[in-house]
């Protein structure tokens, strides 16, 4: 269904609501669509807005997802004693041992050189991802703490919403 169609649908229920309640008909400006649609200049205006944010808001939702889907991080270990690859998922793609300098070490030590070299190239690609998710974000979010799940969703989303002009909304009980 695209947008022209929503908004005649979302039109139809509007009018019928009015009547219901015996409202005084609605203005309509037929210059909205050059094809003769009618839309409301109330209801249907916000909600064509509405509908073209969602747009953009998908368009930038593909274009993120995109871009994510190519972040990688290489981080070198001192020494060169070993490359780490690591995808945007976190996943180890690829190791290398560039020199022979992890044969001077003990197994013990050659693992923590492993373990914090993949920790500093995990940390850099979800850096990176972080840096393409920020614009995306409400004030309020930081990036690198969403990526990384600790995030304080309650500051920007609370569980008590308020309405703008600073009242708490409580939700009516169910019937």
């Amino acid at each position: 269904m695209n947008v022209r169609a929503v908004l005649m649908v979302c039109s139809t229920h509007v009018r019928q609501q009015q009547q219901r309640r015996g409202a005084v008909a609605t203005h309509y400006d037929r210059t909205r669509f050059p094809k003769g649609g009618i839309v409301s200049t109330g209801y249907e205006q916000q909600l064509e807005e509405a509908l073209a944010q969602y747009q953009r808001r998908r368009t930038e939702l593909a274009e993120f997802q995109r871009d994510a889907a190519g972040v990688s991080a290489t981080v070198t270990a001192p020494r060169k004693v070993v490359s780490v690859t690591i995808g945007n998922a976190g996943v180890v793609k690829e190791i290398k041992f560039p020199t022979a300098a992890f044969k001077n070490l003990s197994g013990p030590e050659l693992a923590k050189v492993l373990v914090t070299t993949i920790e500093d190239a995990r940390a850099q690609a979800l850096d990176k991802v972080a840096d393409l998710l920020a614009p995306m974000l409400p004030p309020g979010l930081d990036p690198r703490q969403v990526v990384r799940g600790s995030a304080d969703l309650e500051k920007v989303m609370p569980a008590d919403p308020v309405d703008l002009t600073g009242a708490a909304v409580s939700n009516p009980p169910a019937h």
